[in-house]
């Protein structure tokens, strides 16, 4: 069993990051990987291979300039002992995971926004896929 869920450690000076859960005894015994977190803002999304040798932890952080969002992918091919960070930065929100082996992974974004004050808004949803495990990032033309 492999989940992830954000904690606080208060007694740590309020660290605010994302755990990585495991079991291997059906959920008698757990170990956790801890990631730190840039901003306590930050969302993230998880996946898995159905194996569990592979992890992928999709993690953006707040709009900057209201146009682009930090991703950062923490990725371990160890089953969780190590994790590899990578930076990308896209204009999309990312969405859920989907984890097709170690390499191939794709996810639902969205942007949206608005030309002024609650008028003129807009929502663009796309799809954006990796094919090298989370390291970099690309939207998919899709077929009108």
């Amino acid at each position: 069993i492999v989940l992830a869920a954000s904690f606080t450690t208060p007694t740590q000076g309020n660290d605010d990051g994302v755990g990585i859960y495991r079991s291997t005894d059906d959920g008698a015994t757990w170990t956790v990987h801890q990631l730190a977190s840039e901003t306590a803002t930050e969302q993230y999304n998880f996946a898995a291979t159905p194996s569990g040798s592979s992890y992928v932890l999709l993690r953006s952080q707040a709009a900057q300039d209201l146009q682009t969002f930090t991703w950062v992918t923490s990725r371990s091919t160890s089953g969780g002992q190590n994790f590899t960070d990578t930076i990308n930065v896209h204009n999309f929100y990312p969405g859920p995971l989907t984890f097709a082996d170690p390499n191939n992974l794709w996810t639902l974004g969205g942007a949206n926004g608005c030309k002024s004050f609650k008028a003129d808004c807009w929502n663009t949803p796309g799809l954006i896929a990796s094919d090298d495990g989370g390291a970099t990032w690309h939207q998919v033309k899709l077929p009108s």
